[in-house]
């Protein structure tokens, strides 16, 4: 139990600390870096390394999908301090999701349905 709090209190600082990293930066011109951050964010994390290697996922498919995620209005911030293309990667539940239906990742029913999820009003 404290082993799960624990990982949970890590991960949220570890989140946290890299959605400041780009806070003031431009989502597009800063992209390369921040796919970079967010897959080895992903690789350091035991559950969502076992998603990717399970889905077979690469730093391409990473680009990708955040590219996606923004051409088709995800990006943005929520009110609790997500923002959309990079939270989106952090957690097990969007991770599975995105990584199952990479191919229409640039929809908007991918879009709305990350929106929702970290509770941005539409």
């Amino acid at each position: 139990m404290l082993g799960n709090l624990f990982y949970s209190l890590l991960k949220s600082w570890k989140l946290k600390k890299l959605l400041n990293k780009y806070r003031d930066v431009s989502p597009v011109s800063n992209a390369d870096a921040i796919i970079y951050d967010i897959y080895n964010f992903c690789l350091s994390d035991k559950r969502l390394r076992k998603i990717i290697i399970y889905s077979k996922a690469s730093i391409d498919d990473f680009s990708i999908i955040y590219y996606a995620l923004l051409a088709s209005g995800a990006g943005q911030w929520s009110r609790d301090g997500h923002f959309v293309p990079i939270s989106a990667f952090a957690f097990e539940a969007p991770l599975s999701y995105l990584l199952a239906n990479a191919e229409s990742a640039h929809t908007q029913k991918t879009a709305i349905d990350m929106l929702e999820y970290f509770g941005v009003d539409i």
